[in-house]
């Protein structure tokens, strides 16, 4: 008889490349190489609340393939096919939309699984990075203010970072004397 040396497969790596807003759509590439995407071949990318902790999205990812990961890597089992490209659509995802819309920062898990929705067996690679993919500021300027008989006109402009995250914008007038809304105009 002769005895082996014992094998792991247990080998994890990963690295985030892009985590950017593209007309709408966030847009998450990378690679994650893992030993476990043998017997795991789905690949997700889950993206987290970073301030609450919880799931806002999670996507399929179209895997692509990676001859850098595996010459850097080529120990490590299925390593040329480790590329990910994830697209949220975020106007139609409600947890990441509100996270965005709440100005809070995002973080990323890419994931191997034997299930389809992305739970079974699976692993996991947690980015430690935090991502704010939107701008944080805003600026805004009322440029005329003016009553012509019955009807109140204002014109003037708002640009903000979160606005990705919105379905319609608004217009909302308030009575300063009483702190009431009159009315709104989208």
């Amino acid at each position: 008889d002769y005895s082996f040396t014992p094998q792991a497969y247990n080998q994890n790596q990963a690295y985030l490349e892009d985590f950017s807003i593209y007309n709408g759509q966030l847009r998450v590439t990378g690679w994650h190489a893992s030993d476990q995407s043998v017997v795991e071949p789905n690949q997700w990318i889950i993206l987290l609340d970073n301030q609450t902790g919880k799931e806002v999205a999670r996507a399929k990812a179209i895997t692509t393939k990676r001859n850098d990961v595996l010459a850097a890597y080529p120990n490590i089992l299925n390593a040329d096919n480790s590329g990910f490209v994830a697209n949220f659509d975020i106007a139609n995802t409600s947890g990441l939309r509100a996270a965005i819309l709440a100005g809070h920062s995002l973080k990323a898990v890419a994931r191997y699984s034997d299930d389809n929705g992305g739970e079974g067996h699976r692993s996991d690679y947690w980015f430690s990075a935090v991502q704010t993919p939107y701008s944080t500021q805003s600026a805004q300027e009322l440029e005329s203010f003016t009553i012509n008989g019955n009807q109140i006109e204002a014109s003037g402009w708002y640009a903000d970072g979160r606005s990705v995250a919105a379905k319609a914008m608004y217009v909302i007038l308030y009575d300063a004397t009483t702190n009431r809304e009159l009315g709104r105009q989208q």
